[in-house]
C-alpha cells in the first residue's frame, strides 16, 4: 500500500476498506461540527425573526444524513464537542426543532418579501455540499427563496469577506479545546454584533476559575441559540484507517501520535 495511515475519511469509503484484514478502521467520537455562518450585516437576516425561521425550518437529523450517513453523527447542542468538561445544553430547546409550521408563521408575520438567500457552498467538500443541498430544499418547502451559489473553496474564502455578497454559507467549526478558541466575537465571519457577549468573551478569557468560566459560557451558548448568529447542525465523527502493519500509535482524540509507531518491513 501507498499509505499506512489516513486520517478523516468518509463514511462510503467504508465498506470498502473494513472487510479487509489489512486495515484497522477506528471511529473517534465527535470533535468538529457542521454549522451555517450567517452574515448578520445583510438586509435579508437583520431582524432576528428571519433567522429563527431559518433555526426552526431545519431537520438537523436529515442533514447529517445525507452529509455523513448513518452512525457517523450525532446531535447534541454543546458547542465544544471533543471537550466534554465544557459541555453544556444551555440553549438546546431551540436546537434541531424541524418545526417547518412555526417558520412559516414567522416569516408571515415579518413580512418577508420573498428576498433570495444567497446560500454559498463548495463542491470540493462533498459532504458539506450534500448538507447545503438538502437544506436548500426544507428552507424552500417553508416559503424561503434560496439562490445556490456554488464556488471553489478558494473563491468561496474570498466572497465570505464581503459582506454585500451573501446570506450564509456552510462550513464545518473544527476542534478547540477550550471555548475561548472558538471565534465568536464581532471580527468573525458573519459580524454577530452583541455588546453583552463580547463582555462575558473578554471576561471568559481573562478569568482563571474553571466554575467561573463555564458559568460564562453557558450564557455565551445560550445567548448563540437566542441571537441565530449560526446554526450549529451537528457533531461530524472522525474515522481513522491505518494499515495492520504499522504499531504503537499513540492516543488519537486530538491527533495521532507517532513518536514510537513502527512499521513492519
Amino acid at each position: 500500500a501507498d499509505y499506512a495511515y489516513v486520517e478523516t475519511i468518509t463514511p462510503d469509503q467504508l465498506p470498502a476498506l473494513e472487510d479487509s484484514d489489512d486495515l484497522t478502521v477506528e471511529t473517534l467520537p465527535a470533535d468538529s461540527w457542521l454549522n451555517i455562518v450567517f452574515n448578520l450585516r445583510s438586509l435579508v437576516l437583520t431582524d432576528l425573526r428571519v433567522r429563527r425561521a431559518i433555526q426552526v425550518a431545519l431537520d438537523h437529523d436529515a442533514i447529517m444524513l445525507a452529509a455523513y450517513g448513518e452512525g457517523f453523527y450525532d446531535l447534541t447542542p454543546e458547542l465544544v464537542p471533543g471537550a466534554p468538561t465544557w459541555y453544556s445544553d444551555a440553549g438546546s430547546e431551540d436546537f434541531n426543532q424541524n418545526n417547518p409550521d412555526e417558520a412559516r408563521r414567522l416569516l408571515e408575520e415579518v413580512g418577508y418579501g420573498r428576498e433570495p438567500l444567497r446560500m454559498m457552498t463548495t463542491q470540493e467538500v462533498q459532504q458539506e455540499y450534500n448538507a447545503t443541498l438538502t437544506m436548500k430544499q426544507q428552507l424552500e418547502e417553508v416559503g424561503f427563496v434560496v439562490d445556490l451559489q456554488v464556488y471553489d473553496g478558494a473563491t468561496l474564502s474570498d466572497k465570505r469577506d464581503d459582506e454585500t455578497a451573501w446570506e450564509m454559507y456552510t462550513a464545518s467549526a473544527s476542534f478547540r479545546p477550550d471555548p475561548v478558541m472558538r471565534n465568536l466575537t464581532v471580527s468573525a465571519t458573519g459580524w454577530w454584533e452583541n455588546a453583552e457577549k463580547d463582555r462575558m468573551l473578554a471576561e471568559l478569557q481573562s478569568e482563571s476559575d474553571y466554575d467561573k468560566r463555564f458559568a460564562l459560557w453557558e450564557q455565551v451558548q445560550a445567548m448563540f441559540y437566542e441571537d441565530v448568529p449560526r446554526l450549529k447542525i451537528g457533531n461530524i465523527l472522525r474515522v481513522l484507517v491505518w494499515s495492520s502493519s504499522l504499531h504503537e500509535i499513540g492516543p488519537t482524540e486530538l491527533q495521532p501520535e507517532f513518536s514510537n509507531a513502527w512499521l513492519d518491513r
